[in-house]
């Protein structure tokens, strides 16, 4: 009652004492009048939460995402496979010995800022470093199949500068992947987008020039570990 007689307005009799309005309705009409008070305020306090939280960044539906642009380019890349004759195990070991693993301390000089150490040690790295492999086919294993697959990363990293400081979407095909795997029928082959064919695609004098200069010395050794 108190709640609701602070919502109301009042008056003071002819003696100076103050009386409520509601004092003057009737029992019945009174209780109905508090009921409807409480759920007109539990109803502005469920609109004000509402409102702060459709405030908020993360909970307000972003018109921006429906208006978004997606971009979508078909591009046309030359696919390259180079077949041998020797076994699998001969071929990758050929590759694996024909190209060292990167020497990831250019990159802890780099993470201290130390950029000129850094160049220096790469323009000393050879030509082609594996960055990284994947096993495919030991992950055919989960289906009961024995296959030989693997991927190579094979690349240079100040070769890769060399593009991306002009194009930085480039860092997309850099290092190259590289595909040594045998078929089913037995046959071993390396296989390969080609660097011009897939840097090409930025129509970038500089950056189509190292493509052709990282496209002769991936052929050279994939050639020279599959012969």
């Amino acid at each position: 009652m108190r709640f609701l007689e602070a919502l109301m307005p009042g008056r003071r009799d002819t003696h100076g004492t103050a009386v409520h309005l509601l004092t003057k309705v009737p029992a019945m009409l009174r209780r109905e009048l508090v009921k409807a008070a409480i759920t007109g305020v539990i109803l502005s306090v469920a609109q004000a939460r509402k409102g702060r939280a459709q405030s908020k960044p993360g909970l307000r539906k972003d018109s921006a995402m429906e208006r978004l642009e997606v971009i979508t380019t078909t591009i046309q890349v030359e696919h390259v496979t180079i077949p041998s004759q020797k076994s699998f195990e001969s071929v990758k070991r050929d590759l694996e010995a024909l190209v060292p693993p990167i020497d990831d301390s250019v990159f802890g000089l780099l993470q201290k800022n130390e950029a000129e150490r850094a160049r220096i040690e790469m323009e000393k790295a050879p030509e082609l470093s594996i960055f990284g492999f994947r096993d495919h086919g030991a992950l055919l294993k989960i289906y009961g199949l024995r296959r030989k697959a693997i991927r190579y990363d094979i690349g240079n990293p100040l070769t890769a500068s060399r593009m991306t400081r002009h194009q930085l979407s480039a860092a997309l095909y850099a290092p190259v992947r590289v595909l040594l795997r045998e078929s089913i029928e037995g046959r071993v082959a390396f296989e390969y987008d080609r660097p011009v064919s897939v840097f090409g695609q930025y129509d970038d004098a500089e950056v189509n020039e190292v493509a052709k200069e990282l496209d002769r010395h991936l052929k050279a050794v994939l050639q020279k570990c599959a012969a």
